[in-house]
């Protein structure tokens, strides 16, 4: 019987022939070779559809760039390639190594949770690429080759304390955390610190490490009465928690990583949850509702925080690459990226802080009944 060849090594192959294509085809009009950037993500599995509408708001900005000679790195075109990562994490660590030493990517993109950047971000450290990530970051581990653009662990916590305190005039919460990541410790740590006052307490700190640990948690929830939960984990456990037994009149107020289309989901038992992003399609901002519309346009969807942040990570390298005049992680290139140095995103002024997180626009969102309603903006403070 005549055997097919592989799907994934067939796009793989015809990926790399395509950028031999642009690149002869390029150098046959005297024009500049392109500089290749590699986004290591999944475009296949359950995720795919993911994957490929961060593919599209990266192509947002490549294809701007390309258009504009002085929006190129140095006179160079940019080329993306893509390496399909499946649905396993451990598929960001060998797309990121094939991107490099195959494909021959000077930089990389991708990796929008802390699991996926634990894969890929030791092999661009290996290398000495840079690699720019959605995600908020590596929770306090040094990776001078990683650049995240999401919301750092440790704002996130800092601001939902502040508004919880604040705006909603909270006094007493009970935290919930889970313990198999140093992610949620991260981020209860910082909330405990911005919420300390006389006049406020954390009256207990619960944990749970599997999901089968949440109905006796429900349970214990349900006997305290607190008046205010703060959870620190996973989207799913939380609403697990609810569908457990935990009434929706207990205001939540959720630390975690962009899970916005988790809540919308569960209409019922995502409701009255107040939550951090790095984006939302409520900033009324002409900046905002223009990528709103574009890439509405271009995807056929609506825009969401995974979309513009890959966005935002691709303009942000673009724009360092471009004032380097190159993409390879040296001195240079290095001397753009300081905590005095002005950068713009998608939602407004953006700075790196010296562990290269992000300082940036942080929205508090309140979920009820599927959507998510704007509660409150809190503008970036330079480092």
């Amino acid at each position: 019987m005549k055997r097919f060849p592989n799907p994934r090594a067939f796009t793989r192959g015809f990926s790399i022939l395509f950028v031999a294509a642009v690149i002869m085809a390029g150098c046959s009009r005297g024009t500049k070779e392109p500089v290749l950037i590699g986004h290591p993500a999944a475009r296949s599995g359950p995720d795919a559809a993911i994957g490929l509408r961060d593919a599209q708001a990266i192509a947002m900005v490549v294809d701007e760039a390309n258009v504009a000679e002085g929006k190129r790195i140095d006179g160079h075109p940019v080329t993306v390639i893509h390496g399909d990562t499946g649905a396993d994490a451990e598929g960001f660590a060998a797309q990121a190594a094939r991107l490099i030493a195959v494909s021959h990517a000077e930089a990389l993109i991708g990796a929008s949770t802390v699991v996926q950047l634990e894969k890929a971000a030791p092999v661009a450290q290996t290398n000495q690429v840079a690699l720019f990530t959605p995600s908020g970051g590596l929770a306090g581990v040094e990776n001078k080759s990683v650049f995240a653009v999401g919301l750092d662990p440790r704002e996130r916590g800092r601001r939902l304390a502040q508004f919880a305190a604040e705006d909603r005039k909270i006094t007493d919460v009970l935290i919930i955390m889970d313990i198999t990541h140093d992610l949620y410790s991260t981020m209860a740590s910082a909330f405990e610190a911005e919420f300390k006052h006389p006049d406020r307490m954390v009256r207990q700190k619960w944990s749970f490490r599997e999901s089968k640990d949440l109905p006796d948690l429900a349970a214990r929830i349900v006997k305290n009465k607190p008046p205010a939960l703060v959870f620190c984990g996973a989207a799913r456990n939380l609403l697990e928690l609810r569908r457990s037994g935990v009434p929706i009149e207990i205001p939540v107020f959720f630390i975690g990583e962009e899970e916005e289309p988790i809540f919308r989901r569960d209409a019922e038992h995502g409701r009255n949850v107040y939550f951090t992003t790095a984006f939302t399609v409520e900033d009324p901002s002409p900046r905002v509702q223009e990528f709103v519309n574009k890439f509405r346009t271009r995807a056929n969807e609506p825009a969401d925080a995974e979309a513009a942040l890959s966005y935002d990570a691709t303009d942000l390298l673009l724009t360092i690459a471009r004032r380097a005049k190159r993409l390879k992680l040296d001195k240079e290139f290095r001397a753009q990226v300081t905590p005095q140095t002005d950068f713009e995103c998608l939602t407004g002024p953006f700075w790196f802080t010296a562990e290269q997180t992000a300082r940036r626009t942080v929205y508090v969102l309140h979920t009820d009944s599927g959507t998510a309603k704007l509660a409150a903006t809190y503008l970036p403070r330079k480092p």
